[in-house]
């Protein structure tokens, strides 16, 4: 990976999208093979993969998301990620590397997701519970 991160500062990166993807016709039923799973890394503003790291055989994308996140320079970049990657050390990673993050959260995280909510609601009814940025914030960070 060493030489990818020479080749990875010549390619601008505003975007990251990291997500778990299941190869289609690799399982074997015959062999009782599962089918392989990676998280891929992918460079949203130049149209490449940046990494990728195979989800073990008894886990899921929750353990490989901070192994793929090690990988990348993401210095000023936005990492997105869906739910599964709504992980505290997932969080701490990006921050940590002085990236910033998107990160999708369902009903399913239960107090985080309450929270999120009525902070919003909160912000649209002009209270700051937390410090929530919108899209129409003037204050968002322009990407030129």
């Amino acid at each position: 990976m060493r030489w990818f991160r020479k080749v990875q500062a010549l390619l601008p990166e505003t975007v990251i999208a990291i997500d778990g993807k299941a190869l289609r016709g690799s399982a074997r039923k015959n062999k009782e093979l599962k089918g392989l799973h990676i998280v891929n890394a992918w460079s949203c503003a130049n149209g490449i993969a940046l990494g990728q790291v195979k989800v073990g055989d008894k886990s899921n994308e929750i353990t490989a998301v901070p192994e793929i996140l090690k990988q990348l320079e993401i210095k000023g970049a936005i990492v997105t990620l869906d739910a599964m990657g709504c992980q505290k050390e997932n969080v701490k990673a990006i921050v940590e590397a002085e990236g910033d993050y998107i990160i999708s959260l369902k009903g399913n995280q239960g107090n985080l997701h309450d929270l999120v909510k009525d902070s919003f609601e909160l912000k649209d009814k002009g209270l700051n519970a937390l410090d929530v940025t919108t899209a129409s914030d003037s204050t968002m960070r322009s990407s030129a």
